[in-house]
């Protein structure tokens, strides 16, 4: 069981990472140092090295406290490595820095389990539930957006 979720664990940094990258071009900014310098602690990590991944993490959480990625794929590492309690104060930390992430809520309702914390499990199932709901309707509203903007094109 925990193999396997060490695995989706992975993968799921993976495809973050994959995401998170896609915007990167055109003048280079904080967030465009942020995402390869992310990216390269993820292509360690998936190489085994461990802690030259673990430096990068935290080098990115030391120089940018106020941003959330750093925080969240380090929680992310220590998770995938067993070190639950580090990771729960990083995913904690994520939800204080955007309190309508549902991922990190998830997590964090997991990890909480894990503990033994019923109440806190609960705290943020219901958190990730609410905060799911927020997003589909965010991306409902997009999408129809966008779909009116090609419609009114078509009509041109």
């Amino acid at each position: 069981m925990f193999a396997k979720r060490v695995a989706m664990g992975l993968s799921v940094v993976w495809c973050v990472s994959v995401l998170f990258l896609a915007g990167c071009g055109g003048q280079k900014t904080y967030k465009d140092t942020v995402k390869k310098t992310l990216h390269k602690a993820v292509q360690l990590e998936q190489k085994g090295e461990r802690e030259k991944a673990l430096e990068l993490y935290n080098s990115v959480v030391e120089k940018h406290p106020d941003d959330k990625q750093g925080f969240m794929y380090r929680a992310m590492f220590y998770a995938n490595n067993k070190q639950n309690d580090k990771a729960l104060t990083d995913y904690l930390k994520v939800m204080e820095l955007d309190p309508e992430e549902f991922y990190c809520a998830q997590q964090i309702a997991y990890l909480a389990r894990e503990k033994g914390d019923k109440a806190m499990a609960k705290k943020y199932d219901t958190i990730a539930m609410e905060n799911q709901q927020k997003q589909m309707e965010k991306n409902r509203d997009y999408i129809e957006q966008e779909k009116a903007k090609k419609s009114s094109k078509k009509r041109k």
